[in-house]
């Protein structure tokens, strides 16, 4: 049961921007729209906020813009009050949908019924790999004694807080991929269970690259979540999964949009001949977050006993005709790679951004 439906209500007229923050900031990773009324008229779930970002939908759009558009939708499917669990999670099997919309006798919501609480799933089917392994090199003198991942970002090193975000959306095997200065890792987490995770390290006895640890992994049967360990994200970890799950995918690559400004005028020409010229134009580009999720089949295709790297892995996944899908991400996102980086990190740190 949802105890407050109209924390989810967004309005037609609401923007793009508005149906993003609602869902950033929600737990069940929906929105309800309604009319100005009040009225129930439709959901939209972070899948389909995603779906959107992919096909360009400009912040400014409306929600009623999304909702005539989306794959054609304009109406959900729904249930009647009294329907069983049995009965709606039947129905989600069958029409591949992780809410339906509960409606009283005259039509009026009255609930949400939601997978993930329908089957108690409180801990997550996956298992974590964090890359911490990597010397930081962009990042000295400050990487000189300690590892990257180890760098403090308020009152804890940045890998605490990849930690305590998996466990906070209930992944508790985790696997920590180290190399340099392994022991400041080993010794400042133990086992993990001060964290309420279980840690199992992966000592590389030397640097395999940003995949090759994955040959480690022990035989299972979830899916493999792969975050590098210089990323600090919000990324909803669950809607990753659901997002892989629901498209059948062998490989989810989580990916955001980058702009890059040319400071020159570029110029247009066919052959010697000027035909245009655009000052200063930006180019958007999908790139990789660094965080993966992978069928457990796809770790045993990294060979053992040197480096590889992940566009290796991609490319050896495309040449077997293997599903992979971008899943496009909106929640706080940084790359600690750099000085500038980290310092941008503190000050988001302080500002309550993550």
């Amino acid at each position: 049961m949802i105890t407050d439906l109209t924390k989810l209500f967004v309005t037609v007229d609401a923007t793009f921007e508005n149906l993003i923050e609602l869902i950033r900031n929600n737990s069940k990773d929906l929105a309800i729209v309604v009319d100005n009324a009040g009225k129930f008229l439709s959901l939209i779930s972070d899948s389909d906020i995603r779906t959107a970002i992919m096909a360009g939908y400009p912040t400014s759009s409306t929600v009623s813009d999304l909702l005539h558009n989306l794959n054609g939708r304009k109406t959900p499917l729904i249930a009647s009050a009294g329907a069983s669990e049995g009965e709606l999670l039947r129905t989600m099997e069958l029409k591949n949908v992780r809410h339906i919309p509960i409606l009283n006798e005259n039509g009026r919501l009255i609930d949400v019924a939601d997978k993930d609480t329908l089957l108690n799933n409180r801990k997550m089917p996956l298992i974590a790999v964090i890359m911490a392994g990597g010397y930081g090199k962009r990042l000295l003198p400050l990487t000189l004694k300690t590892p990257k991942p180890m760098l403090p970002l308020g009152n804890k090193p940045l890998l605490e807080h990849i930690v305590n975000r998996l466990q906070g959306c209930g992944i508790t095997e985790i696997n920590i991929a180290t190399h340099y200065h392994k022991e400041i890792i080993h010794d400042y987490f133990g086992g993990g269970s001060k964290l309420g995770v279980n840690i199992n390290y992966i000592a590389e006895p030397e640097a395999l690259g940003t995949a090759g640890a994955l040959s480690c992994i022990r035989q299972c049967d979830t899916p493999v979540l792969l975050i590098n360990g210089d990323v600090l994200s919000s990324v909803n970890f669950r809607a990753m999964l659901n997002f892989h799950l629901d498209e059948n995918a062998d490989f989810t690559m989580a990916v955001r949009r980058h702009e890059l400004m040319i400071p020159y005028g570029v110029i247009e020409s066919d052959d010697m001949a000027i035909t245009g010229i655009s000052e200063r134009p930006s180019i958007t580009r999908l790139i990789s977050a660094g965080i993966y999720i992978m069928n457990p089949d796809v770790c045993g295709l990294a060979p053992g006993g040197r480096s590889y790297d992940m566009p290796e892995l991609i490319n050896t996944l495309l040449n077997k005709r293997k599903k992979l899908v971008c899943f496009p991400i909106y929640e706080y996102w940084l790359d600690i790679g750099t000085i500038d980086n980290y310092r941008q990190a503190l000050v988001d740190m302080q500002a309550g951004l993550v």
